[in-house]
């Protein structure tokens, strides 16, 4: 099931360089990609999502899928995926206390904001739709890992879809708690540093 921006319309005024702003009602969805390099040599694109109703962070690696002899899909460990797990352990100092309940909008179902999205290799979206693929918890991942040193799509039977992974963010049942904008902001830092490309999306209400 793809997710569509079914109802959503792009505000002009919000429109800058590499950022696009869509409204839908009372709800605004701020994306940006921010870069500090040519693209071409960038060593991966991470996608960071901030829901500012429910104070929550989520940061999805993007891998792709290879083709085993039989043309099944399979995910090998690889140097790029050491590197995305080590930066995600590097940023788990910022979440130290998963169990701490501040308030009702702190409960998570996995407060832990590090997943990895298994892709296909080639697609090609103009219809403003997630690619498909399936969204993993990163420490499940690193488990399922673990055990051969490559994944199969039956391997994983705990993957998220595009329209369950969003519905979940959304409700706030996933993802981190109490990470406020400056800490975005060190957390961005700190991937540009390590020639990273980053793409951000924002979300939160529109006060009248």
């Amino acid at each position: 099931m793809e997710l569509k921006f079914r109802n959503w319309f792009e505000d002009k005024k919000k429109k800058k360089p590499n950022t696009r702003t869509f409204v839908q009602g009372e709800h605004r969805l701020t994306i940006t990609n921010v870069n500090r390099d040519e693209y071409e040599r960038v060593l991966g694109v991470d996608f960071l999502f901030y829901n500012h109703t429910f104070n929550l962070f989520i940061m999805v690696q993007y891998k792709v899928w290879e083709k085993d002899r039989q043309g099944n899909n399979i995910y090998r460990r690889d140097l790029q995926y050491q590197k995305a797990i080590d930066r995600m352990n590097t940023l788990k100092d910022r979440f130290k206390n998963p169990t701490l309940l501040n308030s009702v909008k702190d409960y998570r179902l996995n407060p832990l904001p590090f997943y990895f999205k298994l892709c296909q290799p080639t697609q090609l979206r103009y219809d403003n739709q997630l690619v498909s693929g399936i969204y993993v918890p990163a420490e499940y991942l690193e488990y399922c890992l673990q055990q051969k040193g490559h994944i199969r799509t039956k391997d994983i039977p705990h993957g998220f879809h595009n329209e369950l992974f969003i519905d979940l963010i959304k409700k706030g049942l996933i993802g981190s708690r109490g990470v406020d904008e400056s800490t975005l902001e060190e957390i961005v830092d700190f991937l540009l540093d390590q020639q990273g490309s980053v793409t951000l999306a924002e979300t939160n209400s529109v006060y009248k």
